[in-house]
């Protein structure tokens, strides 16, 4: 997940990541000015999906990012 988050950083993408107690954990990609592009919550026993699903969701969103051009999950 560092990397994950360096290479988001780096490229000038905005996530935020909400522990929610009880109700899991909301992933969102994007941000309060701009909007969010996709919005997610994974129970917590889903929690080795959240990767992925950001790496998926930014390239998709951002396909001419440098991110989408470099990241690649292990």
């Amino acid at each position: 997940m560092k990397t994950l988050l360096k290479a988001l950083y780096e490229s000038e993408i905005n996530i935020q990541i909400d522990w929610m107690w009880d109700s899991g954990i909301q992933v969102k990609i994007g941000d309060r000015m701009n909007g969010f592009k996709e919005v997610e919550i994974f129970e917590i026993e889903k929690f080795d999906k959240i990767e992925k699903w950001i790496e998926d969701k930014v390239k998709f969103h951002f396909p001419d990012s440098k991110f989408a051009k470099t990241y690649a999950m292990n």
